[in-house]
């Protein structure tokens, strides 16, 4: 049973950990193709630059920004290899990203103002999380806090007055007989 479980559980959690990370690096990924799409670049030499930039500090975005670089060089549709980006990743933001781009790419807008947006959202986004999860810890500290320090507060404060009175009620008790 542990053996089906295990392995099951720690992919789920490498899973989760890959996508934190990418979703933690999508804002500064966002910023630098947008320098790159107002620079003159197009999507395709942007994707590439910004791949080449983030190697060291987010290497998992890097990977796949690469990796759909080379797939759209490689004469795949940049629908398809933005679709499969989404679908690799299963991060909603990437999804959004790729959206993005896609609707950028059908309608002709322009892609640098609309990135720029999006980067401010999903950092407002993250800041809402983290918000969110230290309001949280609030509530998650009120059992440790009764059930752990709160008796040992009690053992400090009445562990002497309890003594004292032990001290004192033997002492009334063995001078009456």
């Amino acid at each position: 049973m542990l053996g089906y479980l295990i392995p099951e559980h720690l992919l789920n959690s490498m899973l989760g950990r890959r996508r934190a990370r990418l979703r933690q690096a999508l804002p500064a990924a966002l910023d630098l193709l947008v320098l790159g799409l107002e620079a003159g670049q197009g999507i395709d030499s942007s994707l590439m630059d910004t791949s080449k930039e983030l190697k060291l500090v987010y290497p998992e975005l890097s990977e796949e920004l690469s990796l759909t670089y080379l797939e759209m060089r490689a004469g795949h549709s940049r629908a398809d290899v933005l679709g499969r980006l989404a679908q690799r990743t299963g991060e909603p933001e990437v999804k959004k990203l790729t959206n993005l781009l896609l609707d950028g790419d059908r309608f002709g807008t322009s892609l640098g103002p609309a990135i720029r947006n999006h980067a401010a959202f999903t950092r407002v986004r993250r800041r809402q999380l983290a918000q969110e999860q230290a309001r949280k810890t609030g509530v998650k500290l009120v059992f440790p806090v009764f059930f752990l320090i709160f008796p040992c507060v009690l053992l400090v404060t009445l562990g002497p007055a309890v003594l004292r009175l032990m001290q004192g009620m033997g002492q009334m008790l063995g001078q009456n007989p």
